[in-house]
């Protein structure tokens, strides 16, 4: 599960699948924000994940493919 805050704009319905690369929102400053940034929380279950690390383990993925089946595992 991805949680994207302080979205100005959310270009997907919450619990829709995306993909790889897809434009999912537009970072803006919501709540007592003094500035346009995106707050990423990444969750499997109920434990958290670094997004850092979510992001160095998708990045190091060659394909698309490859990135979809292995976040598709349980």
């Amino acid at each position: 599960e991805s949680i994207y805050g302080h979205l100005s704009q959310s270009l997907v319905a919450k619990g829709e699948h995306v993909l790889p690369g897809m434009i999912l929102g537009i970072s803006g400053s919501t709540g007592r924000a003094t500035g346009d940034h995106l707050h990423l929380t990444i969750k499997k279950g109920k434990e958290y994940i670094n997004p850092v690390l979510f992001i160095q383990l998708i990045s190091s993925l060659s394909t698309k493919e490859e990135a979809i089946t292995y976040l598709s595992k349980p």
